[in-house]
């Protein structure tokens, strides 16, 4: 993969996790039912998308800079993949049905194109979580069985606890983000209606006058 590819497949998927937790925020105070729960999935799938990308950024900084092997590098990335496919796939399912049931609602070009493309992503996540999750497992696994080898930087407990240590900052950094973009999409929802109510209040005021 090249490196502009790489660098737009970053970006897409930090803005696309910035947008998810944002809109959660937005939505939070007034969802109800399966709407809260579309939020939840919405902040999961925020989450999720940071994971990827701050655990990629940190093991490839770590990894230039001589912290961690290139293959350590792909066991980060592995993991994290394992991590979070199984909720992704849980959350990707609920906002799809959201977005059929959108789709009947408005009948709207728009709503559909969002659907189908939502399907397809959950269609190809799931036949790549078939074909792939069960390899990446037992490599994990391989990697973390083997007893340290102290001729080996790979191998070493030391080493290992290097790869923990990244993919718990990567989740920390990740529910940080997350919690930073709802919180910015609860005060922008909180910040609408405060300015509704003033323009009701105003309203009012000119009536009475």
């Amino acid at each position: 993969m090249s490196t502009a590819l790489l660098a737009v497949l970053l970006i897409v998927n930090t803005v696309i996790s910035i947008f998810d937790a944002y809109v959660a925020g937005r939505i939070w105070k007034e969802s109800t039912g399966f709407m809260k729960l579309v939020a939840w999935a919405a902040l999961g799938m925020s989450a999720c998308g940071f994971l990827m990308v701050s655990a990629f950024l940190i093991a490839g900084g770590s990894s230039a800079v001589g912290l961690i092997s290139e293959y350590q590098f792909e066991i980060v990335l592995k993991l994290a993949y394992v991590l979070i496919i199984i909720p992704l796939l849980g959350f990707g399912t609920i906002i799809t049905i959201q977005s059929w049931i959108d789709t009947v609602k408005t009948r709207s070009f728009t709503s559909g194109a969002v659907a189908v493309w939502n399907t397809a992503a959950m269609v190809s996540n799931t036949v790549d979580a078939v074909e792939h999750s069960g390899g990446l497992l037992k490599e994990i696994f391989d990697y973390f069985k083997e007893d340290g080898d102290k001729d080996s930087d790979d191998d070493s407990l030391f080493s290992k606890g290097r790869v923990v240590i990244i993919l718990v900052v990567a989740a920390a950094i990740s529910v940080g983000l997350t919690y930073l973009f709802w919180s910015k999409g609860r005060l922008r929802a909180v910040s609408i209606e405060i300015d509704e109510a003033r323009d009701r209040a105003a309203k009012a005021l000119s009536h009475s006058a």
